[in-house]
């Protein structure tokens, strides 16, 4: 009887127990509807605000930002008064820079986009924007326009650059617009003749400004054609490209191309030519009596063709006969070993043997004349010597000696190696300039450079 009677007192207290517990959790459950409410009224207030704000105050509060944070804030803001980003409208600035973004990195432009990180146009409506671009060949004249506005307020010294100019090759095609315009036809501006109207455009010759001092670098012009810019056109070009540049406001002290055989012609259209007795590589300046138009060759351009030279056919200098031959023995020797350590440790077959596309590539002709070769060529010269013949190595170890030095004196990385009169850099540049002449008196035609090095 006890023992019952315990039983129902002890599920009184546990009932009673749970029924305090749930009034308890009831009230604490209206308490956090209350907050929960009152948060999504200060919400729905917020949105209110924003919606109301005026585009003269959202200005207004961004004015701190920097200018390309302002376009991704001024694009979320107009994303959250849409239920999604379908269809929407960017300015023309933000998607410039998406363009950008995503020509960088399209894996990390998708998942930014994706992941809704930033507000981005997708891939297609990238191209639909891109299509209403009005982009034609030829010098640009809104650049033109616009820079006369901008030089105004740019020191003299910021102003003072010179004119890149640079081809490649496309791959031919024709293409029918929307329109029904069909694209793919040579287009040379208002240089462009009669014959070439028909003509496929498989060349892109781009004209660039690149200033002394300043992070900017700017287009001036667009041209396709078919195979290269002949030297007459290209004359023309140049000279007005430096005419309109000089109206806007720029200043224009030299013209740089690589020495392909239609620049050298160019150059000799100009009166430019480089000997042992004579060198000009200036004229007078088409826009000022008083100033010259300096001409330079591209070094980078320069130092490949010396490399292309060592590889097809080796060259022959006052000290001996350079040859590849023997900068691929000292390779060999430096990598049939994998556990010491090694002299030509960023040496590759790249460098040693390039194929068609690693040619092109500035760093690795670089790389053929480095230390790290001299350092290969001296510590297997007996090696090298045994395989090749005696002597074989000391030409290439020289030649590869003086190409460094010249290379270091023309690529310096700080301001503290710059060539200027008195320094290390130009006695570099003006003692290998005084071999050359030696060693074109000393060899004359045969195994000297050719014409596009010299």
């Amino acid at each position: 009887m006890n023992q019952a009677s315990y039983k129902r007192r002890k599920m009184t207290v546990s009932a009673a127990s749970v029924s305090k517990k749930l009034v308890k959790r009831n009230l604490q459950l209206r308490r956090e509807k209350a907050k929960v409410g009152k948060l999504q009224n200060n919400i729905a207030k917020m949105k209110q605000n924003n919606a109301a704000m005026s585009e003269e105050k959202l200005q207004e509060s961004l004015t701190g930002l920097p200018e390309k944070q302002r376009q991704q804030v001024q694009a979320c803001f107009e994303a959250s008064k849409r239920k999604g980003t379908q269809g929407m409208k960017y300015s023309q600035e933000w998607v410039l820079e998406c363009i950008l973004m995503r020509i960088k990195s399209p894996k990390l432009y998708e998942h930014i986009r994706r992941h809704n990180i930033m507000v981005l146009p997708s891939k297609s409506g990238l191209h639909r924007y891109m299509k209403g671009y009005n982009s034609s060949f030829g010098l640009n004249e809104n650049f033109f326009a616009a820079s006369t506005e901008k030089t105004k307020d740019m020191d003299e010294f910021e102003r003072h650059g010179g004119i890149l100019i640079d081809e490649m090759k496309l791959s031919g095609c024709l293409k029918v617009t929307s329109n029904g315009r069909i694209e793919g036809f040579v287009d040379l501006g208002p240089y462009t003749s009669t014959d070439q109207n028909t003509e496929t455009c498989d060349h892109g010759l781009v004209v660039l400004f690149q200033p002394f001092s300043g992070n900017f670098q700017q287009i001036l012009g667009v041209f396709g054609s078919h195979s290269n810019v002949k030297a007459e056109v290209l004359c023309k070009i140049i000279v007005d490209a430096t005419l309109a540049a000089e109206r806007a406001g720029l200043v224009v002290d030299f013209v740089t191309t690589d020495a392909a055989s239609w620049n050298r012609s160019m150059w000799r259209s100009f009166g430019i030519r480089g000997a042992a007795d004579k060198t000009v590589c200036k004229v007078q300046h088409p826009a000022d009596d008083n100033r010259s138009l300096h001409f330079l060759s591209d070094f980078h351009h320069l130092v490949k063709c010396v490399r292309n030279s060592i590889a097809s056919t080796g060259l022959h200098i006052p000290e001996g006969y350079v040859r590849m031959d023997v900068v691929k023995e000292a390779w060999k020797c430096d990598n049939r070993d994998a556990v010491r350590l090694k002299a030509m440790p960023h040496v590759t077959k790249a460098v040693i043997g390039p194929n068609g596309c690693e040619k092109i590539k500035v760093n690795f002709a670089f790389s053929l004349f480095s230390d790290e070769v001299l350092r290969g060529l001296y510590a297997y010269c007996d090696d090298v010597e045994r395989i090749c013949g005696h002597g074989s190595s000391s030409a290439t170890a020289s030649f590869v000696r003086r190409m460094s030095k010249l290379t270091a004196a023309m690529t310096p990385r700080c301001s503290r190696g710059a060539m200027r009169i008195g320094s290390i850099s130009r006695t570099e540049v003006k003692s290998f300039l005084a071999y050359l002449d030696a060693w074109e008196a000393h060899v004359g035609k045969l195994g000297f450079l050719t014409p596009g090095t010299t």
